[in-house]
């Protein structure tokens, strides 16, 4: 009997990808060994986008007829992902090709499934509520299936059960619903849509509008935002009535060590009063005055009765200077 070998790889591999199924074909190898027992394996990869890090596809992947052993020359693959890429090799065996497997008997094929219709969305949030407004979030769908290219978002108040419900769509994953009633209840579902169709909407989430009027600084506005306004305007306010009683201390200040200083320049050795009531001849008062003060600084205006009558005090204190010479005049006129 003539020495036998393994096959060599299967020919003019082809593949169809029709959305998450994929037909393999392909034509018997040029040589089979010298054996009359040729089958053929499939082993079914799923790799990263860049095509690399591949990994068995694992269960839940379904081979028509079958995976191993395969007789014919075609096979279908069934319940792929959807816009994934696999990598598909077939390889001809026969009965002495576990003695000596090589890379040599295997022929492969890389594909990449088509997009299809998203999961359901599964997490919604409310983020801020206020009378007339509601800021949902959510996240993406657990199998996108594909490039998610918007979200629709239906929505209605939850005694109108579906009867009557509006439309809102976004490409992002959070939207703000305007022109609520206050105090209503509303159920709200979200669905994501790729290049293939939409998914099917998440459950229902519902959610009440507040009855108490919005933030003084806007619907929605950030309660930290309002904190920090409010500690800004005390903080300016004290600062504006500690400049004022700090300018008004200065003022007075200023105004008390000009007095003072004034006080000092009068009162250096001279005596700016002299009640004449106190003398029984006014002349004497005037000697008196005159005694300490400088000469040049007294001048008679007027006699009376062969007196003095007033007596006028060159200096910077006008006030004292006429009540000198009022009560040296009132005392010369008794007299």
């Amino acid at each position: 009997m003539p020495c036998t070998r393994p096959p060599s790889a299967p020919l003019h591999l082809i593949s169809n990808v029709n959305e998450t199924s994929v037909n393999l074909e392909w034509s018997p190898p040029r040589s089979s060994g010298g054996r009359q027992d040729l089958t053929y394996n499939v082993v079914c990869k799923r790799c990263g986008p860049d095509g690399r890090r591949c990994q068995a596809c694992g269960n839940g992947i379904h081979f028509s007829p079958q995976q191993l052993s395969l007789k014919g020359t075609r096979v279908s693959i069934n319940e792929l992902q959807a816009h994934t890429n696999y990598t598909f090799e077939v390889w001809a065996v026969n009965g002495v090709s576990p003695q000596s497997p090589g890379p040599e008997q295997a022929a492969s094929v890389t594909v990449t499934t088509n997009q299809a219709a998203p999961s359901p969305v599964t997490s919604i949030q409310a983020k801020d509520i206020t009378r007339h407004t509601i800021s949902l979030a959510w996240q993406p769908p657990d199998r996108a299936n594909g490039v998610i290219l918007e979200y629709e978002v239906k929505y209605y108040e939850k005694d109108q059960n579906e009867r009557s419900y509006r439309i809102i769509k976004t490409s992002s994953r959070s939207t703000d619903i305007k022109g609520l009633t206050p105090l209503t209840s509303y159920v709200f579902h979200v669905r994501a849509r790729t290049a293939a169709s939409y998914g099917e909407f998440s459950g229902p989430f519902e959610v009440m509008t507040n009855s108490v009027p919005a933030p003084i600084i806007g619907d929605g506005a950030n309660s930290t935002v309002l904190l920090v306004s409010v500690v800004g305007s005390v903080v300016l306010l004290i600062i504006l009535i500690s400049a004022f009683v700090i300018s008004r201390r200065r003022s007075k200040y200023s105004k008390a060590k000009q007095d003072s200083d004034e006080e000092k320049h009068l009162h250096q050795g001279v005596r700016i009063y002299v009640d004449p009531f106190t003398y029984e001849d006014p002349n004497q008062a005037v000697r008196e005055f005159a005694k300490e003060i400088d000469a040049s600084c007294i001048k008679i205006e007027k006699v009376i009765r062969n007196r003095p009558s007033r007596i006028i005090f060159v200096g910077s204190r006008r006030k004292e200077k006429l009540k000198f010479v009022l009560l040296l005049e009132k005392a010369l006129v008794e007299k």
